[in-house]
């Protein structure tokens, strides 16, 4: 008994790891495990259209120059080629439902959720490399709890330019992403 209660738990850790708001209303409501298989099927569709929506901002964003673009497509072949074996790692059986009961469904929608998520996360950050408008002052940011890119765009309180606070083409030079962006590499990256 002991050990089946263990393995449920294993089992259940997926679903213990997401926190989309829709998920959890979702899955408050279920009473059956279709229910929940199918709370967590919308979870990775949810998740899946994110992924889609930033992936299409990146692209257009990273349009040029233009191998910026092919090696995003790169990166995101790969990183689905990543997923899925992955999860064919997870779950390795050839009969998924046999091996791993009703609840299989719902544990791999979640974990695909999950890593989309990841990858939702990580399609922001190179995003925020491609939107950054080098001569406003603005910048943006990615909360690691939801995810969501945060726009800063700094107040000037005067109208001379020379009482405004510059960065210095020295300091510009000294941020990694200034160089990454203008394809100057130091000998430091």
């Amino acid at each position: 008994m002991r050990y089946l209660a263990i393995a449920f738990l294993i089992a259940s850790l997926p679903a213990l790891a997401q926190d989309s708001a829709q998920y959890r209303a979702c899955n408050e409501k279920a009473k059956a495990q279709m229910e929940m298989n199918a709370c967590a099927s919308d979870e990775a569709a949810r998740v899946d259209a994110e992924l889609n929506d930033v992936y299409r901002k990146l692209l257009s964003k990273a349009a040029s120059p233009p191998e910026a673009a092919a090696k995003i497509k790169a990166a995101e072949r790969a990183w689905i080629a990543y997923r899925d074996a992955y999860m064919d790692a997870m779950y390795p059986a050839k009969d998924k439902q046999a091996e791993y009961g009703s609840i299989y469904p719902m544990d791999a929608d979640l974990l695909r959720a999950k890593l989309t998520q990841r990858q939702v996360t990580a399609l922001k950050e190179l995003l925020q490399q491609y939107s950054g408008d080098e001569h406003s002052g603005t910048s943006e940011t990615v909360d690691p709890k939801t995810g969501n890119l945060h726009l800063t765009i700094p107040l000037v309180a005067t109208t001379k330019p020379s009482q405004q606070s510059a960065i210095t083409t020295a300091e510009q030079s000294s941020f990694p992403w200034r160089s990454w962006r203008s394809g100057v590499r130091s000998g430091s990256e």
